[in-house]
Order: C-alpha cells, then sequence, then structure tokens
C-alpha cells in the first residue's frame, strides 16, 4: 500500500491536507428493501440511489461501482473506473 505523497506520515496525519478540516455529519432515510443482488442503479431503492447521489455531491467524485453483495456479479458498474 502506498501513501499518497501529500500526507505526513511522520507526523501520523494520514489525511490528504485538502481533506484535514472536512467534517460532515449527517442523517439519511434508510430503505426496508434488501439490496442484495440488485444489478442495476435505477433498480436500487429511492432512498438508496440518493444516499449514493449525497455522497457525490458531498464529496464532488463520482461514484463508480456499487458493490450489492459478495460475489463479483453482485457490482453496479455507473462507469468505468479507470476511463
Amino acid at each position: 500500500m502506498s501513501t499518497p505523497a501529500a500526507c505526513n506520515v511522520s507526523s501520523g496525519n494520514l489525511e490528504p491536507p485538502e481533506l484535514k478540516n472536512f467534517r460532515y455529519a449527517s442523517t439519511a432515510p434508510g430503505w426496508p428493501e434488501s439490496t442484495l443482488g440488485v444489478d442495476s442503479f435505477d433498480a436500487l431503492p429511492a432512498p438508496a440511489r440518493a444516499y449514493l447521489r449525497r455522497i457525490e455531491q458531498l464529496t464532488e467524485v463520482p461514484i463508480a461501482m456499487v458493490s450489492t453483495g459478495a460475489e463479483r456479479d453482485e457490482t453496479i458498474l455507473l462507469h468505468h473506473p479507470f476511463h
């Protein structure tokens, strides 16, 4: 595992400088339906989709994949993570 160059390991600070002061607490509604094996974003419960979009909004980073189970084929690929 490599450490980003901007992190100061010697001081014990493993956070990149741009995240040093980022703190956020929020609540979100849950969903009673299981997401196990769901194979498309649109098939996720509406609160789950809203939760994922909120994470993208807060982090300003698009979500590439969502795992819906332990198996490799239980992954929703929203876009290729390396393109």
